[in-house]
């Protein structure tokens, strides 16, 4: 008889138990049976095992009948036994202590708990309330594709604050994160693929642990709740007794609970867009409601009004990337990390660019070119020096009497002797520039003044600097979704479907711009001078003060 392992004999009982039930789960021939204790035993020890165990195949199970897209399908991760063994241990000893970390307000996947619960606290809910004759909305809020959207950091973070040790977490976020997919068509498997975020629907972990991510929301909720943020529906005949519901959770299915105020859902908006950009859960408004409560005659407004969860601030538009740390989280310092690397791009953008004065309220005085052939902080560094703000507009120095046009200079001392001659070389300069003193100022592109701004230009401008080429790496590097680098590779090299490229293919169709239905749709057109684009443009350069003007319209 061959004898057990050496460190059988240095496991803990707990260890030992769910190791035998391993052993007598799957009936295995005794040769196999140590095999796989080996492997629990080399997870255990060293938080990791043989990779190629955690292959997955994906079985996509139709949603509907004469599915087509790939969103009408179902995908149902297929793992492998060895796998599944490890993972069912993990979720048993999870499921001991998940009581004291789930509260009430969820139902999913806990023992003692039915999903019957939910709909009879729900309909009791709404009986207080329709006998009180107060007016509220039910919102019924689904999360789309939840498994495949969490966010691993944000699940790592939650896991460390309920208590979980570091080993704990180095088993989940190995589980998770070696995972390596293939998909099957025609019961065929193709190439193997790796994810960067989601869980499993096969994973006997990825139940438990997304009940853990929804609790973030349900502690949320309790928290704008206690701060009178959101009053929830009363339930209980007296005083003492009543019980304030606010929400009710059911896997990936939410109830809210809460007055028909503007300002309550305006609460729940905010709630549901930072719970979305951290945990990556967006909410489908497709499949989610909002129901009155009694005669609400602005229903349609507080759905406007929810209806804008994710608008401005989607989880894709963070493009994956998730904070351990979410109490950290300050919106100014992330949208500042943005703000800096789209401020790179434009001091490369500005040297080429140069301005038509007309008011002077988004254009500098010293830093932006619209004096001569270069800036008069370039040309005239000594009374750049002394000006008192350093960062002015034109129009805090620009005086408009009679049509005339008259400069007013502030510096931080009066002039020296030596400085006369620059002075007055500075004021010839200025008195000779045209400027208008009215409309809007003017940014045109220097190298094609009469065409305006194009990518195919500045592309030009970028291989011509110091003889470099154009800075494909950066696009593969930045840390947005390959789809996204693929979509600015693709217009960087002029090649996107548009109308114009698609006749070069010789498809018939019509050449109308699909959003202004004006113009030719050329890819300089539709990213560049529709008016569509240009809108969006326009938000952008607002934020560094300047006007797109002509720089980005057509000849």
């Amino acid at each position: 008889m061959e004898a057990l392992p050496e460190w059988l004999g240095n496991l803990s009982s707990l260890q030992k138990l769910h190791l035998l039930w391993c052993n007598n789960l799957m009936y295995l021939p005794r040769m196999q049976a140590m095999h796989i204790l080996a492997i629990a035993h080399e997870f255990h020890t060293h938080n990791q095992f043989e990779k190629s165990l955690n292959a997955t195949f994906i079985a996509l199970i139709p949603k509907k009948s004469e599915a087509r897209e790939v969103k009408d399908f179902r995908p149902i991760s297929l793992v492998g036994s060895v796998y599944k063994i490890l993972a069912k241990v993990l979720a048993n000893r999870l499921r001991l202590v998940l009581h004291k970390l789930i509260s009430a307000s969820q139902n999913a996947f806990m023992k003692g708990q039915q999903i019957l619960d939910s709909v009879l606290i729900a309909s009791e809910c709404l009986d207080s309330r329709l006998k009180e004759g107060t007016l509220g909305v039910l919102c019924k809020l689904d999360l789309e594709k939840a498994y495949d959207h969490v966010n691993w950091g944000f699940l790592i973070y939650l896991l460390r604050r309920c208590g979980f040790s570091e080993k704990w977490r180095h088993w989940i976020m190995f589980c998770i994160s070696t995972a390596r997919f293939s998909i099957l068509i025609n019961g065929s498997s193709c190439d193997f693929f790796e994810s960067s975020r989601g869980l499993r629907q096969g994973d006997p972990l990825s139940p438990l642990l997304f009940i853990i991510i929804m609790e973030a929301l349900s502690k949320m909720m309790d928290k704008v709740v206690g701060g009178g943020l959101v009053l929830g529906f009363s339930v209980g005949m007296e005083a003492p007794r009543l019980i304030m519901v606010s929400h009710l959770l059911f896997a990936d299915d939410t109830l809210i609970f809460c007055d028909a105020d503007p300002n309550q859902v305006l609460q729940l908006q905010y709630l549901l867009t930072w719970f979305e950009a951290n945990s990556g859960l967006k909410v489908n408004l497709g499949k989610s409601e909002l129901v009155p409560v009694g005669d609400v005659p602005f229903i349609e407004e507080l759905a406007d009004m929810l209806g804008q969860v994710g608008y401005y601030l989607q989880s894709d538009s963070m493009w994956g990337v998730g904070c351990e740390e979410p109490d950290h989280v300050q919106w100014s310092f992330t949208w500042q990390m943005v703000m800096e690397h789209i401020r790179k791009g434009w001091n490369l953008l500005s040297q080429h660019v140069k301005y038509e004065v007309g008011d002077g309220t988004h254009i500098r005085f010293w830093k932006d070119l619209w004096c001569g052939e270069s800036t008069l902080q370039e040309v005239f560094p000594d009374l750049y020096r002394i000006a008192r703000d350093k960062d002015a507009l034109i129009s805090a120095h620009l005086q408009v009497h009679n049509d005339q046009i008259h400069w007013s200079l502030d510096f931080v001392r009066a002039a020296q002797d030596w400085e006369f001659e620059s002075i007055a070389s500075f004021l010839d300069l200025l008195y000779s520039t045209k400027v208008r003193g009215i409309g809007e100022d003017v940014m045109l592109w220097l190298h094609s003044l009469q065409n305006g701004f194009t990518v195919h230009s500045f592309c030009h401008v970028l291989v011509r600097i110091g003889g470099c080429s154009f800075p494909w790496k950066s696009i593969w590097q930045s840390k947005v979704p390959p789809r996204v680098s693929f979509f600015i590779w693709v217009a960087a090299l002029g090649k996107i479907l548009t109308a114009e490229n698609l006749r070069k293919r010789h498809i018939i169709l019509l050449s109308w711009c699909c959003l202004c239905k004006v113009d030719g749709e050329t890819v300089d057109h539709l990213l560049l001078h529709c008016p569509f684009s240009r809108e969006v443009w326009d938000m952008i350069f607002a934020l560094f003060g300047s006007p797109l003007g002509d720089a980005g319209k057509d000849s």
